[in-house]
């Protein structure tokens, strides 16, 4: 896609998310200041369709941004292993590191596609690697990031990179999140690259869109036409859920052996009405359907 194109998409995309939450959060202060109940309050008859809810995931957290609070609560600020939704945080750190236009070379291939030789905007590999989940896309980014930050040449660029992502998040504070490497991937039988909550996550995803939403602005594409130097790539994503997600605005999924399955969704519920849902500790199909379940519950609550 032309660079010109795309950053106007992206800016149409960052403004449209922005306006959805801002006015979602005007509206939930509006109401709170302003609405007096005339008659008496009614004793609801409708069932809670969280009620009863049984999920695979260890952890879950459902957030109404309309009045910012919880719709549905498990474990969300326990600490698990995130998988690739570590690439979340490393996005951030590199979007605030590199200008979107720095070129970054793959000097090796990747299972997702991508050819030794090949040159990407910082943009346009972000995008490929957050659809695609690409490991090698988001090492050679952090390679590049890294060596931007590094002091000294004494330290492996990768090293510098992962040390500010873990100074990036208490800065934001979200102390209990913390990587081992840009990828997320287990760095053993028994080590994760990278942990946090369901609720630091959906936290995190928040500070991305207010800071730089076209970081994420390709995240909810079923697929994605984009291109290095070399090759036309047809990007898949791999959030299998998108298809039955209303007005997806974020998605990041993570899958290894000690993570299990874990998504990370934003959409719109409605008319300016702006949700996420967040699940970690699930198997690889059941993040799908777990996803499933907690956006159709969403539905039939924000309609009773």
């Amino acid at each position: 896609m032309n660079f010109l194109i795309r950053k106007k998409v992206h800016i149409t995309i960052g403004l449209s998310v922005a306006a959805i939450i801002i006015a979602a959060l005007a509206v939930s202060i509006s109401r709170k200041a302003y609405v007096v109940a005339p008659f008496p309050a009614q004793t609801s008859t409708s069932t809670d369709p969280f009620a009863g809810l049984v999920l695979e995931a260890k952890a879950a957290y459902v957030l109404d941004l309309s009045t910012g609070k919880a719709l549905f609560v498990k474990d969300e600020s326990e600490v698990l292993p995130l998988a690739s939704i570590t690439k979340l945080v490393s996005a951030y750190v590199a979007g605030r590191s590199l200008p979107s236009q720095t070129s970054i070379s793959i000097t090796r291939g990747d299972s997702n596609g991508l050819d030794p030789g090949e040159t990407w905007s910082l943009q346009n590999l972000l995008d490929f690697t957050l659809v695609t989940s690409s490991n090698d896309g988001i090492n050679a980014i952090a390679s590049v990031a890294g060596s931007v930050l590094a002091t000294s040449t004494a330290k492996d660029p990768q090293s510098v990179f992962v040390d500010e992502m873990n100074e990036s998040m208490k800065r934001l504070g979200l102390a209990d999140m913390r990587f081992y490497n840009p990828s997320g991937l287990d760095l053993s039988a028994t080590t994760s690259g990278g942990y946090g909550s369901a609720k630091d996550v959906a936290t995190l995803i928040l500070h991305i869109l207010k800071e730089d939403s076209s970081l994420l602005a390709a995240t909810p594409a079923q697929t994605i036409k984009i291109s290095s130097n070399l090759v036309n790539h047809i990007a898949t994503n791999t959030d299998e859920a998108l298809r039955d997600i209303p007005a997806p605005i974020v998605s990041k999924t993570g899958n290894t052996n000690l993570a299990g399955g874990n998504l990370a969704v934003l959409f719109d519920a409605g008319l300016m009405h702006p949700v996420e849902i967040v699940v970690l500790g699930s198997s690889y199909d059941g993040r799908f359907t777990d996803m499933e379940s907690l956006v159709s519950a969403v539905m039939k609550k924000i309609s009773q």
